[in-house]
């Protein structure tokens, strides 16, 4: 009932055309500047039923054009460099900043995202891990939503006699994998572990071994050649999401610093330049972490942290915003409440940021 009523709101709101009536007014009376950073992930054509994560859901071609399409007639698009030049007030920015970014480097990216982002002249910034694009592996949650999506019950039971963490065989006794919710519910299970714990590569191993892993395409990477394409068309520009993808925070000081060290290597060796941006992997990060970013040379460094961007804020720890609605009365809103968000105190943020994305 109160989700109903919400969304009725929303929409009497959109209709009546109050939310545009605000919007416009905040354009000419509105004196504070901030910058929402948007957060992506893989952008599939359409959603697949077979999604057995939010990862593989992504943001679907429809969503994304819609999210674009609106928020770039609102928002003025920038890349980092314009970002790194409104933080040094060389710049200013007559509307609020759109910035447009997505984590991992899928191939759908360039594939779905990119056009969309050219008709409407929009940048768009990729984060890459290095050495995935190079060697053309798959991360760890495309090898687990493989193995899972293929597993056969009995195959699943066979885990059972596997030399496994006791709460991994917990999970395997738990769940029959009988219907499509036990699968994703025992897929999720297994990621907290292995997030909480550390990527074992011995577990998600383990799982393959019983079962014929059916790849999901939407999970496909870039490789170097798109990425040179793509960085060509002067609309892409790329920052580096580390070399290997880790928890940097799971990190010794001195693993951290040759992390970062060897994906700007790798940056380098490939496009010529140093990468000016970097996006923690699970946007895990601590102080450590940011001081180790800084002496790597990254001027700017995004977290997965909801929030708006100001410019009185750490440029090493800058939040990013989900949004993953597709209806234009959704964004709207949402649009709305993520504006008013610059104007009240701190601590009222996040709870409205919570509205805007509910």
């Amino acid at each position: 009932m109160k989700h109903s009523f919400f969304n009725l709101l929303k929409k009497t709101l959109y209709w009546l055309c109050l939310l545009h009536l605000y919007l416009r007014l905040e354009h000419f009376v509105g004196w504070k500047r901030s910058v929402i950073s948007l957060c992506f992930h893989s952008t599939p054509e359409s959603v697949t039923s077979e999604a057995i994560s939010i990862l593989e859901r992504g943001t679907s071609r429809k969503s994304f054009e819609n999210q674009i399409e609106i928020l770039s007639k609102w928002l003025q698009p920038i890349d980092d460099q314009q970002l790194l030049n409104w933080f040094r007030r060389t710049t200013s920015l007559k509307k609020d900043g759109l910035l447009v970014t997505f984590d991992d480097g899928y191939k759908n990216n360039q594939t779905v995202a990119t056009p969309i982002l050219q008709s409407k002249g929009v940048p768009g910034l990729i984060f890459i891990p290095t050495g995935f694009i190079s060697c053309r592996k798959r991360f760890w949650w495309s090898r687990l939503s493989d193995a899972m999506r293929a597993m056969e019950p009995n195959q699943w039971k066979s885990l059972g006699d596997k030399q496994l963490p006791s709460d991994i065989l917990k999970v395997v006794a738990d769940e029959d994998l009988a219907n499509w919710s036990s699968r994703k519910k025992a897929r999720r299970r297994i990621a907290l572990w292995l997030n909480q714990n550390g990527t074992s590569n011995s577990v998600i191993q383990a799982i393959e071994s019983v079962t014929t892993p059916q790849h999901d395409p939407n999970m496909a990477l870039l490789n170097w050649d798109d990425i040179k394409t793509l960085s060509s068309s002067g609309v892409i520009h790329f920052g580096s999401h580390t070399h290997t993808h880790p928890s940097l925070t799971q990190l010794t000081t001195l693993e951290i610093g040759s992390e970062l060290q060897a994906g700007s290597e790798s940056f380098k060796e490939h496009l010529g330049s140093l990468p000016l941006s970097l996006a923690y992997p699970g946007g895990h990060v601590d102080q450590r972490v940011e001081n180790q970013a800084a002496d790597a040379g990254f001027l700017l460094a995004f977290t997965t942290q909801q929030g708006i961007i100001r410019q009185s804020m750490n440029r090493l720890q800058l939040p990013r915003l989900y949004l993953g609605f597709s209806k234009p009365y959704e964004i709207y809103f949402s649009l709305v409440l993520i504006n008013l968000a610059k104007y009240a105190p701190a601590r009222f943020e996040a709870t409205i940021l919570r509205l805007a994305r509910s």
